[in-house]
């Protein structure tokens, strides 16, 4: 089965490069979104949930944790990979789903690398923290 990934990204150039990277290395990409309302909108009208959505920190409208916290509210299964520069923020917070922290910049290795681990700790249910596309 292929996996879904979710992207919510701000920067429409990086909201292609993640979907060419993952579609490349067969992912499917379930939707895209670039800030919290639109990403909880796209979340919610999902038939099929996303394995994994990749959250940018920063959005246009709050932050990728607003966001998270609205999604895991609705959908406790859900599960996040965090994207930022910051990534002080990012180990001050703890967020219901989240799988891991990609530091930006990042290689498409370590992303792929970050996605994978994700994705198995999903499979063996196992949870390191509490807690329309191109």
């Amino acid at each position: 089965m292929v996996a879904s990934i979710a992207i919510v990204e701000d920067e429409p150039e990086l909201r292609s490069l993640y979907c060419l990277a993952l579609k490349s290395r067969g992912y499917s990409v379930s939707f895209t979104a670039s800030g919290v309302e639109e990403a909880v909108r796209a979340y919610e009208a999902s038939l099929e949930k996303p394995s994994l959505v990749i959250m940018d920190v920063r959005l246009v409208d709050g932050t990728g944790f607003d966001a998270a916290e609205k999604i895991a509210l609705a959908n406790p299964e859900a599960r996040f990979l965090f994207a930022t520069a910051d990534a002080d923020v990012v180990s001050s917070m703890v967020v219901s789903g989240m799988t891991g922290v990609l530091q930006k910049p990042f290689s498409l290795k370590e992303m792929l690398d970050s996605i994978g681990m994700a994705l198995a700790s999903r499979h063996s249910h196992v949870w390191p923290y509490p807690g329309h596309c191109c």
